[in-house]
Formats: structure tokens, sequence, C-alpha cells
């Protein structure tokens, strides 16, 4: 990833990758977030910024900053979401926010930074949507799971109104309403409503409204128990619910009589529990089914348990459910399962592995770093690692294996991938190849002017002042991208190199393009093929006065803080200027051979730890210094 003169650090690069690197294409393609547009409270300095990612430095303490940027957020038209049945963790240094708009969604984070001198550090981060889901313009109280999907909301719009909204939005996103599961699993009276909405490729929906008691409207829409199947499993018990309250209300005086009585029951003090109610009766009697037909979703929450019982604590689950975990006897799945694993659902052909159990994030983790060692396996460092969700990833020679862990209310959800799940048939061919790649003919699609297929399920890219690159990771075959690119790059008037080296699972090529050399490499991984495609702007940089000498490379520093800092490489020590490099290529430089070097960086009286940095001839690298110690990007 270039993002030119100015680098990130290090600290937000692997935070971008790694969100991303776990996201699903979004459902709904928009207008790509440039984080670097967003509102800026007042007195805030940029420290870096791109379109994923930017950081600011503000003089105010977290609290006010963190009011101030979630004011002007709104005013922008940003609405602002937290995560359904878990509890945000508070920090007196630290505050979280998410936000969605349209189609793009964006995490913000406030929190002190002693690395520069105390300020306060804002960063926003672009986040793809594994599920968009629409928001009422008036709504308020949002929780939202994308992955799910979910959201729940209220609204001071009528249901009709609503149930309306809903339905336009929604027709956008490719959703038609399915009239038979509507008609068979309707639960409809004078403030209450729902509707099924499926479309191809994306989880069907459910849609449950109801009246409050205070003039809103209470929204559910959920991926969980949205099934033709399971609403025609209902069918008889709602009509006959819906039949039983009519014969008691009797006339429209004991209509009013009951409604005011069931207002006040303790079991049914609002309407808005109504909701809850019709949800839960449909997820209890669909059970069996959401297994199979909504594999890895969270079966064990019931939506009326999460709307009417506050949510556990990270702490109070704890206390409960960190009691180790046995494993299972059998073996239903290539690594092990806990003894309490129910719903799991395990496909081969996709390398893939989704189940729930009653207990908590911590406990399932560490079923699985015990479990997993003795077998051979070392585990990955985690950049996910919170009382509520933890990203576990090991590797085992050529195998892999990736473990989502989610808390949900009193159970947690546990998804996995990653070719230590894909299994051998009898005839020694691998499950997971027997999966249908996409071998069509690929489209093509721009991004930082290169071309990429529009089919893939990752993609990075930057644009610098001499440099061009792309990663896209792409569900086809390696000659099946081959083709596709030779194809691309050749309208473009890239000319292949003599020598490409092309082997089954990898390929090499060489360009001439009009802008200057370029690289194509091809990886297969993961049943994917991983892409990174970069090209040289030759003239711009020669232009610039900043190429090396032949053979040898160019290093330019950069200070991201406004301190003075120390890079030390090759066996020399450079100062460097607080801000240097960070408006223009105006702090110091060197030129080196190429081959490995070990460098560090010391700031604010802080010596990072040492790195290891790769250069080859005739380029130029950025290495910076920053609150997160030092980072080495290559710019040509």
């Amino acid at each position: 990833m270039v993002f030119g003169t100015k680098l990130p650090p290090l600290f937000a690069c692997l935070l971008v990758i790694s969100m991303a690197g776990v996201s699903a294409t979004p459902a709904s393609a928009g207008e790509p977030l440039d984080t670097s547009k967003l509102p800026r409270v007042g007195g805030a300095k940029e420290t870096f910024a791109s379109a994923p990612t930017t950081i600011l430095a503000a003089p105010d303490p977290v609290a006010p900053t963190t009011e101030a940027t979630v004011k002007a957020l709104l005013a922008d038209g940003w609405q602002s979401y937290v995560a359904p049945f878990t509890e945000l963790a508070k920090a007196p240094n630290s505050e979280f926010r998410s936000f969605k708009k349209g189609p793009q969604a964006l995490n913000v984070s406030v929190m002190l930074a002693p690395a520069q001198g105390n300020a306060t550090s804002i960063q926003y981060i672009a986040i793809p949507l594994a599920n968009d889901l629409p928001f009422p313009k008036d709504a308020t109280n949002i929780a939202y799971a994308p992955q799910r999907p979910y959201m729940s909301c209220l609204t001071p719009a009528t249901i009709d109104a609503t149930k309306e909204f809903f339905s336009t939005e929604l027709a956008r996103q490719g959703y038609a309403a399915d009239a038979a599961a509507t008609g068979n699993g309707r639960f409809k009276t004078d403030v209450a409503d729902n509707a099924y909405y499926v479309a191809a490729g994306h989880p069907a929906l459910t849609l449950v409204l109801a009246r409050t008691d205070d003039g809103m409207t209470k929204v559910v829409l959920d991926g969980l128990v949205a099934s033709p199947k399971m609403a025609e499993t209902t069918t008889e018990k709602l009509k006959a619910q819906s039949d039983a309250d009519q014969k008691a209300k009797g006339t429209k005086e004991a209509q009013s009589t009951q409604k005011t009585t069931a207002s006040a029951s303790p079991q049914k003090d609002s309407i808005e529990q109504l909701a809850a109610d019709i949800t839960s009766r449909v997820e209890k009697m669909a059970a069996d089914t959401i297994a199979q037909a909504q594999a890895g979703n969270e079966q064990a929450v019931k939506v009326a348990g999460a709307d009417k019982t506050p949510a556990k604590s990270p702490a109070e689950t704890a206390a409960k459910d960190d009691a180790p975990l046995a494993a299972r006897a059998d073996d239903s799945a290539p690594v092990p399962l806990p003894a309490n694993a129910q719903a799991v659902d395990y496909k081969a052909a996709d390398g893939t592995l989704a189940f729930t159990a009653k207990t908590s994030v911590k406990a399932m983790a560490d079923f699985y770093r015990v479990a997993l060692k003795p077998k051979g396996w070392t585990e990955k460092p985690s950049v996910i690692n919170r009382p509520n969700m933890v990203l576990l990833e090991f590797e085992d020679g050529d195998k892999a294996l990736s473990l989502t862990i989610m808390q949900h209310g009193d159970a947690v959800g546990v998804s996995g991938h990653g070719s230590a799940l894909e299994v051998a048939d009898a005839e020694g061919s691998n499950a997971s190849a027997a999966a249908p790649e996409v071998e069509k003919e690929l489209e093509a699609e721009e991004m930082s002017h290169l071309p990429i297929p529009t089919a893939h399920t990752f993609s990075t890219g930057g644009s610098g002042a001499f440099r061009n690159d792309v990663s896209v990771n792409v569900p086809a075959a390696l000659d099946t991208v081959l083709t596709f690119y030779r194809r691309e790059l050749s309208k473009r008037g890239w000319k292949e190199d003599d020598g490409a080296v092309i082997k089954p699972e990898q390929a090499v090529l060489a360009f001439k393009a009009p802008e200057g050399p370029a690289v194509l490499k091809l990886d297969r991984k993961n049943g994917e093929t991983v892409v990174t495609l970069f090209v040289r702007h030759q003239a711009d940089a020669a232009k610039s006065g900043l190429l090396p000498k032949s053979g040898q490379v160019k290093i330019l520093l950069t200070n991201l803080t406004d301190t003075e800092a120390v890079i030390e490489i090759n066996k020399q020590k450079i100062k460097i200027k607080g801000g240097a490099g960070t408006k223009a290529p105006d702090g110091p430089s060197l030129e080196l051979a190429p081959g490995k070097y070990k460098y560090s960086s010391q700031s604010a009286g802080k010596t990072s730890k040492s790195d290891e940095l790769q250069v080859g001839a005739d380029e130029i690298w950025g290495l910076a210094v920053g609150p997160g110690g030092g980072i080495a990007m290559q710019m040509y």
C-alpha cells in the first residue's frame, strides 16, 4: 500500500490491513469512503491521511474531543449505532464509536496519545459492510450487526410508513418481499406487523414492527429467522394465536379493555414487547431449521431477551463461564470441537466451520490454544483480542486456520475458515478443490488507476507520486486471473517482457508500461488467487531528482511527530527534526547498496524494537518515525 511521501504509523497500517482482511465484500457497492474528507474538530492537526484511514491529533481531552467529533459527523449525515447484544467497555482515556451513512460505515476511536505530548488522537477507519441494512433517517437507539445481519431501532414514523420505507430501500439492494412467506407467517394487528424479504446471494430477512406506549415504532430487521420454510412452519400457530386474541376480545369495547389490561400487565408492560414476542416465537419454533438454513448465526440469542434484559458485561460473563472446556470425542470436523458445541455446521467443500456454545469468549479461545498446540499448530499474534471478541489465527506448515469468536448474551458464536478445514476425499483429491471457482471470463473495474477483477473478496491499493499498486484476492483459478491481466494490461499499452515465470501455484511477470517498469505477481492461497500488481512512474521519479545513483537505493526519512527523532540504520544514527518530510521530501536521506538492513527509531525518549528492511537496486523507500515506532514503505 503506497500513500505518497506521508506515511502512516505502524499500528494504523496494520489495523487497516487486518480489518480489511477479515471483512467480506460489501453487499451493496457504493462510492468508496475517503476518510481524509470527513469533518474535523477545531484545532485538530493531520498526522496521516488516506482514503481508508485518517489520523488526527487534537489539543483537547478525550471526552470533549469525542463529543465534538460525534456532533460533526451527525451534522454531516452520519448515524451512530452500537453492536447489539453486547455492552461497550468504557475507559477514561479512550472512546470508540461506529457510524453509517448509506452504504458506507466508519469506526472512530478517540484516545490519549502520550507519545504526542498527551494530545488526543482521533482515528477514522473505513469499514466494508458484509450486509448493508437501511437506517430510517429519524432512527434512534440503533443497534446494528452487519455480519449477522441484524438491525433494531426506534422511529416516530407509523408502522405503515416504516414498512414502506424498508420495502423501498431493500428493493434498491435487490430484495423482494416474499409474498408466500409474508402471507403464511404474518401477524398483523393495529399495533404490529411483520414481513419477509429475500434476495439472491444474500441472507433472507424478517422485519417486525410494533408501536410502543410512547408513540414510537420499534423496528427489528433480522437475518437470523427469515426463511420461507420457517414461515410455513409457523403459519398454524401464528394464525391460532391471532384467532384466539380476536375471540377473547369479542367486541370493540372488549378490545380496548384488553389492550389497556395488556399494557398494564407485568408480562407485557408495553406494545414494544409484542415485537420481541413475535420474533421470539418464530425463533423458538424454527430452532432446528436455523442450524441448516442460517449456519453460523447466533441462533442461541433471543431478540426478546436482548430487548428486555440488559446485556451482561464481559466481567459478569467471564465470572460464570470461564471454566475450561472439554473436547468432543467424535471427529465430525478436522479440528477439535468443544463438548458443548451446538448447531455445528462444517462444510468441507467450502473450508468453513460454524457453531455456538454456552461459554465465554475467553474460555473458547483458551480451549483452542490448548487443544491445537500439541497437534503442532503455531498461533500467530492476534489483531483482535477483546473480552467480547477474539480473532485466532494458527499455522501448521502449509495449513492455515482462522477462528472468530464473538460473545452473544450467555453464548458465543464461532466461525472458522482456512485450508485446515479442507479435507481430501477417499481418492486423495481435495474437497475444497471440487468447489466451483469463477471460471467465466473476468470483468474489470478500476482501482488506483489499475485494473482489478470485479469478482474479488478483498482489495487494497494506493496511488503515490512515483508508483501505483493494488493487492486483490480473486476466487478464480490462477490461469483465469493470468488471462484477465494479460488482456487488460495489453489494452493499456503494456508490453510483457521475456522471462515470465509461470507455475501451477505461482506466476511472476514483468512489463514495460507507458509510465515505467511494472510487475505482476500471482499466488494461490486458501482457494483464491492473490494478485500483487505495481507500476513505477519512471519519468516522474527522474524529474523529482530523488532517484538514487544507478544500482543503489535511496531512503527518504520522515518524522511524523512534533519533536526531534532519531533513526538508526546501517550502523548510522540520523537525527530528524519534528515534522520533517511530512509536507514534502525535505527530510534527511541516504543511499545504500541493495540488501537487508535492520533499523530502529527513537522518539519522545522511547526506542522502538529493531525491524528489518529489504531493498533493491534503483528503488526509493520512505522510512518514517511515528507514535507507533518506525515503518518503511516503498515509494518507487
